[in-house]
């Protein structure tokens, strides 16, 4: 189970798990209407936009999960931190199979980061932690949803 680069070839298959770990992932966390509005026709179009974007890296392990990487965004970060992964996901049926730290550690690899995670999705927030993410703050935004924020430094010190 290798992680690669993702490629535009990648986009349905990526869709596809974007709308599946969503299903998984958030009922009880977000509104019904919100996970249902992340369709395979809105994922389609993001992971198309996505992939086409040099600035972003996403690592893929076909039809198990995928990361991207992304410019941080976060002014007050970008200095420590200058980039945040902002997807990881892995399908439900290969959860503790190491596909997660295998996917972090590709897509991450030799630069400091951050993480944002939905407060209340504890399977993700101890992943961040035994991942070695250090908590560097909470945030919330318009709709009420908090995140928590974990960084890694360089060198990072991924644990399994």
């Amino acid at each position: 189970m290798t992680p690669r680069q993702a490629t535009p070839d990648d986009v349905l298959d990526i869709a596809q798990m974007h709308v599946q770990s969503w299903q998984e992932t958030y009922p009880g966390l977000l509104p019904a209407s919100e996970i249902a509005s992340r369709d395979l026709i809105n994922r389609t179009n993001l992971w198309t936009q996505v992939l086409a974007n040099p600035d972003n890296v996403t690592s893929i392990i076909p039809s198990i999960g995928f990361a991207l990487l992304r410019p941080q965004q976060d002014q007050d970060l970008r200095d420590t931190y200058p980039f945040a992964l902002q997807s990881l996901y892995v399908l439900r049926p290969h959860h503790g199979t190491g596909a997660g730290i295998a996917l972090l550690g590709h897509v991450t690899e030799g630069v400091a980061f951050t993480a944002a995670v939905l407060k209340g999705n504890t399977r993700a927030i101890d992943f961040y932690i035994n991942a070695g993410g250090i908590h560097l703050k909470d945030e919330t935004d318009a709709d009420g949803c908090t995140d928590h924020i974990y960084g890694w430094s360089v060198p990072i010190q991924l644990r399994r």
